[in-house]
């Protein structure tokens, strides 16, 4: 169910991306792949015409280990300037488990699938050469905590074009401190499947000026001081924010993991096994903007709710009212 969906997803991606060009560029170029199909084994150029006909894309599959780097700067030496850019970069391939420093050398690509089964590293250095084009990071590999240079968050923070990040089926701990902030450009952040997932650091989605949802599904217990502080300046465009599906109680949250967001917001807190909503915690959020809102599913009787359905029955929504 899981594949489906995010197939699902990618194909409306693609056509979307097919409508937009088609209405802003007129005919599609014809990208097709180079004419020696070899020099690209033992990964391949693929165009699929049932999707985005006439853009190519390369994928490595497989389960023999591949050395990215020298298949890129095999690429890069032998392919044309007009052959070198690219849809999409897919990897699955079972043995690879690091993605280093500069592997795509100057090949680019504006969507980036990294599936590996064993893919546990991501290089703060791994998208150069198609930082700038890249418009969509997936990740579905069981990648660790950053360390030093090698980090996820800190290459994603280097391609200042990026709008989509999903991150999913990781076995990160923790989002740290400022991992994405001041991000140019994020619109979409969809964590989820984490189940290894238990902290969110200080100011880690800050300043993310043209961010419409973020999404974590986690484990996640803890979260740093103006996380989600999104906004330096008042703004009424909406943030969908959904912590749904965490271990989130009313002992281990601060008030000021609220603080700074600076636009209306939807909180979504639902599946966190929370009885009641605590006055302590989320009246500071909601005494911000009156047009935040609470969406959650507790124990809807529950008097300790009181405060809410005296005070502010208009920002909240809950599922068992």
């Amino acid at each position: 169910m899981v594949d489906s969906d995010c197939s699902s997803t990618i194909i409306k991606d693609k056509l979307l991306i097919v409508t937009l060009l088609t209405i802003f560029g007129g005919i599609l170029a014809d990208y097709k792949c180079p004419p020696n199909p070899d020099i690209f084994l033992p990964c391949e150029c693929i165009v699929d015409p049932d999707i985005l006909p006439l853009y190519r894309s390369i994928y490595c599959k497989g389960d023999q280990l591949i050395n990215l780097t020298a298949l890129f700067q095999r690429l890069s030496h032998e392919l044309k300037v007009d052959e070198k850019d690219y849809l999409y970069f897919t990897l699955s391939n079972k043995a690879v488990d690091v993605l280093p420093a500069n592997v795509f050398a100057d090949i680019t690509f504006q969507h980036v699938q990294l599936e590996g089964k064993n893919l546990t590293k991501v290089h703060r250095l791994a998208l150069n050469g198609t930082q700038n084009t890249l418009k969509s990071l997936r990740t579905h590999s069981p990648l660790i905590d950053g360390d030093e240079d090698w980090d996820l968050f800190k290459a994603i923070n280097l391609a200042p074009n990026l709008n989509f990040v999903e991150i999913l089926f990781d076995n990160l701990t923790k989002i740290p401190d400022n991992a994405l902030q001041s991000h140019p450009n994020l619109q979409r952040i969809d964590i989820a499947w984490s189940w290894s997932l238990t902290s969110i650091g200080r100011n880690a989605f800050k300043n993310l000026t043209k961010v419409e949802s973020i999404s974590i599904e986690g484990w996640v217990k803890d979260i740093g001081d103006e996380a989600f502080a999104v906004s330096h300046v008042s703004t009424d465009k909406r943030l969908w924010l959904s912590l749904l599906g965490n271990h989130l109680n009313n002992h281990n949250l601060r008030k000021e993991v609220f603080s700074g967001i600076n636009r209306p917001v939807d909180l979504y807190i639902i599946e966190n096994r929370l009885k009641f909503i605590s006055e302590s915690t989320y009246e500071a959020f909601l005494q911000q903007n009156p047009n935040h809102t609470i969406i959650s599913d507790t124990d809807c009787m529950d008097s300790r709710n009181d405060w809410l359905r005296n005070k502010y029955p208009n920002q909240w929504e809950d599922l068992h009212c």
